[in-house]
């Protein structure tokens, strides 16, 4: 009968293509002979799951039942191009067959998707807070620029610009200075989330991987997180250069145009 083994099933056992082994069974109740398959060994297969690559055997349904023909199927497990058109492909399915259970992807791992949302909401989080620490770098630039920028602000005032002017080239100038350092940040991270993907740079040791049942950790970053980031970024900078742009344009003009 020919089988496809995982892949570290096959090294445990050191297994190769067109070799065979023989499977003992479990035998039946009060029996005393104990049942054995002989397999050839077709190839291999690696799925990047430990659970699968070191512990499945892919036999044909058909030659199983000709042996066994009292074993039935457990399950008929379907694969989609899109992973995200289950409920497409599930209700019809389920008003088709409504005595059989059906279960998905999301169901099957629904405890490890809210460990990692909590975890996403927590990064998010302390990265906000590493993010508005940041910013105060931005108002100390702007308190420099406005001590530097002194008599210039008085000359605005002095020909008529209002407060509320030179409040809002403050306030831009701190944006356009905080948005450049985090548009070149975000560009660093995809940049990096890239290269990691594309290397599998993280990767678990064998004890983790037949825990998490994955063999490394992909990076692709969401156009939304992206998109929630760059927006809790420029508010925190808006904010950070308010106060020096709000101090600068109460100056008196007189004191700013006497200034050295």
């Amino acid at each position: 009968m020919p089988v496809i083994l995982g892949v570290r099933l096959a090294e445990q056992i050191a297994a190769k293509t067109g070799e065979n082994t023989t499977v003992r069974l479990p035998p039946e109740s009060g029996a005393w002979i104990v049942p054995s398959l002989r397999l050839e060994i077709a190839g291999t297969f690696s799925l990047a799951f430990a659970e699968f690559d070191q512990q499945w055997i892919l036999i044909p349904l058909g030659r199983v039942h000709e042996v066994m023909p009292d074993i039935g199927a457990a399950g008929v497990e379907i694969e989609l191009d899109d992973p995200m058109a289950v409920d497409r492909v599930r209700e019809p399915l389920e008003d088709e067959f409504p005595t059989l259970l059906f279960t998905d992807w999301r169901e099957m791992n629904r405890p490890l998707f809210a460990a990692l949302r909590w975890q996403t909401l927590s990064l998010f989080v302390v990265l906000s807070l590493v993010v508005a620490v940041a910013s105060f770098q931005v108002s100390s630039a702007l308190v420099v620029l406005a001590i530097d920028k002194r008599r210039a602000t008085g000359t605005i005032h002095a020909l008529g610009g209002t407060p509320a002017l030179v409040r809002r080239v403050l306030l831009l100038s701190g944006i356009l200075l905080g948005g450049v350092g985090l548009g070149l940040g975000i560009a660093f991270g995809c940049a990096a989330s890239w290269i990691l993907n594309a290397f599998r740079v993280v990767r678990f040791p064998e004890g983790l991987a037949r825990v998490y049942m994955v063999d490394s950790i992909s990076f692709h970053p969401a156009w939304n997180d992206l998109l929630a980031v760059a927006l809790v970024g420029v508010i925190l900078v808006a904010a950070a250069s308010f106060w020096p742009a709000w101090r600068a344009s109460r100056e008196d003009p007189v004191k700013a145009l006497k200034a050295t």
